[in-house]
């Protein structure tokens, strides 16, 4: 049987972390990240698709700052200003963890114990605010970075989904929403409550969906063309973690039993509509070729 010996990735990544106590109330956090996969400049072969950029492998200058913000401490009030990553959810699914995006171009980095590396950090202002047994968090978020996923081409990507560019068809890309505009802005808030054992969130943001839209256009000359929006939609999240010993179980005596649920949902999803497109001879049939709907997921864990 043939093999192909040729690396996936040759992924080199290193983290430097600086904190500094400006007082009993106040500290800077600062977090810088570099990684680059050299598996694309390392490899001479047409393992990968020639339109591979190995620049989309590398971080940004712009990523390489992954954290830096002020952390506040006032009374009741804890606030953080500045770029950072926000985790309201703790499941594979990241079912109610949708504040922070991921760097999805890798996918076997993709699990849970990954997440931390993986979120694109944001700039925004942070306040939660304790009430005795529950808790109050407000986010504004001046910033938005969409979802990266793997690049066309690359061994990570989706062999069932076709790449927009590679059917013939043009695509225009707008640029990412103007956050120099208010309106534009995102905003979230969470409130957290313990009862017992258990701990209960409830979570909404009204953001920017992961990554854009393809919608079908036609050109003057009937011709079609996909044309990338960045789409609105409203996220209502909802979360139960707890435990539970349970005695006198017949055998075993006592049994330990952790439990976690996550759900989410999403309002104004777009998917593809194949009634409105006919992939095999490149036609709009009707409409954009693009259907919105509501979305709700979710999942329980029990350990």
């Amino acid at each position: 049987m043939d093999r192909d010996w040729r690396f996936q990735e040759i992924q080199w990544r290193g983290e430097l972390g600086l904190r500094y106590q400006l007082s009993n109330h106040a500290e800077m956090v600062t977090r810088f990240q570099y990684a680059y996969d050299t598996v694309y400049d390392w490899t001479s072969s047409n393992l990968y698709a020639d339109k591979i950029h190995s620049d989309s492998y590398r971080l940004p200058s712009d990523h390489i700052l992954r954290e830096c913000h002020l952390d506040l401490e006032l009374e009741k009030w804890k606030i953080k200003l500045g770029k950072q990553q926000v985790v309201w959810g703790k499941m594979e699914g990241r079912w109610m963890d949708f504040v922070n995006n991921l760097d999805a171009k890798d996918g076997l980095q993709i699990r849970a114990s990954a997440y931390d590396q993986l979120r694109i950090p944001l700039w925004m202002a942070n306040a939660t605010c304790s009430l005795g047994k529950s808790s109050l968090q407000m986010l504004w978020i001046p910033d938005y970075e969409p979802e990266r996923t793997p690049y066309p081409g690359s061994p990570f990507w989706f062999p069932v989904m076709p790449d927009p560019a590679w059917d013939g068809i043009p695509v225009v890309k707008n640029d990412e929403p103007d956050m120099g505009s208010i309106k534009n802005h995102q905003a979230a808030m969470r409130i957290n409550t313990t009862a017992g054992s258990s701990t209960y969130s409830i979570g909404y943001m009204y953001g920017y969906s992961k990554t854009p839209t393809n919608f079908i256009k036609l050109d003057d000359g009937d011709n079609p063309f996909y044309e990338q929006e960045y789409t609105r939609s409203h996220y209502f999240g909802a979360s139960v973690d707890g435990s539970h010993f349970f005695r006198n179980v017949p055998i075993i005596r006592s049994l330990p039993l952790a439990y976690r649920f996550e759900a989410v949902y999403q309002t104004d999803r777009y998917f593809r509509d194949y009634s409105e497109w006919d992939p095999q001879n490149l036609t709009l049939i009707s409409g954009d070729g693009v259907a919105k709907t509501d979305v709700i997921m979710g999942s329980a864990q029990f350990t």
